[in-house]
């Protein structure tokens, strides 16, 4: 299944972009080779259906209330940005800008092949190439060093697109992509890192924001207001 560029770039509301997300993974999952074509990323923009426009649709739900219309486009482009957010309030309106980063990594890449090959894989373990295979081993881990892996990587995901940033108005979004939950302890954890760096280092950006694969919940701090919303 491909998405034409001017589909995926098509202005929408936010729950019309929920609706058609909701529409391209039900196609999606029609095909006999789902499992390639969704832990492979294989199609035009779908790699962007997954990885961008889903969290980019969290964020503005996350972003919704009552009285306000909120409007996306999602970008595939080289454009500066991956989407452009419209909030329209009563009696003003604001566009935001969202560049949007993951926590993959090649190992989380290996483990999706693997599930789309073999149809299943350990989660948490070593896992490497052998050839054309990739194997995974079941190991004890010790999971609050995962957790603290994990939360580094979301951080420095953030903080490497904070310090190219120089527009007031682009949000930086973190998909923290994995399958595996992060719990609230080291969630706020993360949301205390990321105001102590906009503290300090008052970046230009006009706020940081993490969306969770496992629960699709969102995170979020405001630059210059330090204030959750």
């Amino acid at each position: 299944m491909d998405i034409p560029l001017t589909e995926y770039e098509q202005p929408r509301s936010i729950h019309e972009l929920c609706d058609w997300i909701n529409s391209k993974l039900h196609a999606l999952e029609q095909f006999a080779d789902f499992e390639e074509r969704y832990f492979e990323r294989r199609g035009q923009h779908i790699k962007k259906l997954l990885e961008e426009a889903i969290p980019i649709a969290k964020l503005g739900l996350y972003f919704w209330r009552p009285w306000r219309d909120i409007s996306v486009v999602c970008l595939a482009g080289n454009q500066a940005y991956d989407a452009t957010m419209i909030l329209h309030d009563p009696h003003q309106s604001e566009t935001i800008h969202i560049e949007v980063t993951s926590t993959e990594t090649d190992e989380t890449t290996m483990r999706r092949q693997a599930l789309s090959r073999d149809g299943s894989v350990f989660m948490l373990g070593p896992v490497r190439r052998q050839g054309r295979q990739i194997l995974s081993e079941a190991t004890m881990v010790d999971l609050d060093a995962e957790h603290t892996r994990l939360m580094e990587c979301a951080f420095a995901r953030f903080q490497s697109k904070a310090e190219q940033e120089s527009d007031s108005q682009t949000a930086i979004l973190v998909y923290v992509s994995t399958p595996q939950s992060l719990p609230l302890h080291y969630r706020a954890q993360l949301l205390e890192q990321t105001h102590v760096y906009l503290r300090t280092n008052s970046p230009t950006l006009y706020g940081a924001y993490y969306c969770y694969h496992n629960d699709y919940g969102t995170d979020g701090l405001r630059n210059n207001i330090y204030e959750l919303r």
